[in-house]
């Protein structure tokens, strides 16, 4: 159901954070760039996708990473969501959360909340960083899913996440303040002042907002000195092995300063080149999204 609970903690909050300007440009037809890609071998698939994140093009990074049936399946989601009553709860809820970014002074409040918590996450941070990078790249190397391969990946990312975390100043106020700042400001150009308002948003137009949120991810990341454009602009690729429906590519990112390569396994469906990873993280997607419909159906028999 999209209620503020989620909307506010999945993506509301991210749009007011994120959102990067009002001009939303004309977005490529899921179909035409479905179309496109059967074209694509397997390396220039891989690259068309990573031109569609760096240009904020979430539709036709969905389009590109997903097979016509699922992304149908996605837009057929959310009309049913998007047509179920919306409470005077779920209304209040929303206003409340989303006016607190959108009214005047809402900055100097959100600061005014959030400084003791800087000046004690400050005092905690050098020590607690190297016990949490521990503790992940621990979880990385007794991963029983990945390769070793993937490992050696992993590990080095999670290296260069904790080194550009710990010279971020993430506890510094001014950083946070510039945020924040964004934050507002954005939040009221995207204009959506009330539940009612994203329900009434058709699929397209959702895809069309959250590409504005991603893009302005990039830009509230830039103010801890981060560059995702860097990183996704650094990728190279190469093909290593074809045979039939299957190919292997090898994939290399300057993630954080250090190259990171590793093998992507690609598959072909219905004419298109999709990573195997991807396309079996989205069956078991599907099949949990599946279990739990029924656990509420069965409820709701119950009840």
């Amino acid at each position: 159901m999209i209620k503020l609970k989620s909307l506010a903690l999945a993506g509301a909050v991210l749009l007011a954070l994120a959102a990067c300007g009002n001009k939303e440009e004309a977005a490529q037809a899921p179909a035409e760039v479905q179309a496109q890609a059967k074209e694509l071998g397997p390396v220039d698939t891989l690259k068309a996708t990573n031109d569609a994140l760096k240009n904020n093009d979430l539709g036709k990074l969905l389009a590109m990473v997903m097979p016509a049936d699922k992304l149908a399946e996605m837009r057929t989601d959310w009309d049913k969501e998007r047509a179920k009553p919306v409470t005077d709860e779920d209304r209040q809820e929303f206003a409340d959360g989303w006016g607190k970014l959108t009214k005047d002074g809402a900055v100097d409040e959100l600061m005014a909340e959030a400084e003791p918590q800087l000046a004690q996450m400050g005092a905690q941070l050098p020590a607690m960083m190297p016990m949490f990078q521990g503790m992940v790249t621990m979880s990385v190397q007794e991963s029983e899913e990945l390769t070793a391969e993937q490992k050696a990946a992993a590990s080095s990312v999670v290296t260069g996440l904790f080194t550009w975390a710990q010279s971020a100043d993430l506890a510094n106020p001014e950083k946070l303040r510039s945020a924040l700042t964004i934050a507002h400001e954005k939040a009221k150009s995207l204009n959506l002042n009330s539940i009612d308002e994203v329900r009434a948003m058709d699929f397209d137009q959702m895809l069309g907002k959250a590409s504005v949120m991603v893009g302005g991810v990039k830009e509230m990341l830039s103010v801890y000195g981060l560059s995702v454009d860097e990183m996704v602009s650094s990728m190279t690729a190469e093909q290593l092995e074809m045979s039939g429906d299957t190919a292997k590519v090898r994939t290399t990112y300057t993630l954080f300063g250090s190259p990171v390569t590793y093998d992507t396994e690609m598959v072909k469906m219905d004419g298109r080149w999709f990573s195997k990873d991807s396309m079996e993280s989205l069956e078991k997607m599907t099949a949990s999204s599946d279990d739990s419909m029924d656990e509420e159906s069965d409820e709701a028999e119950v009840n």
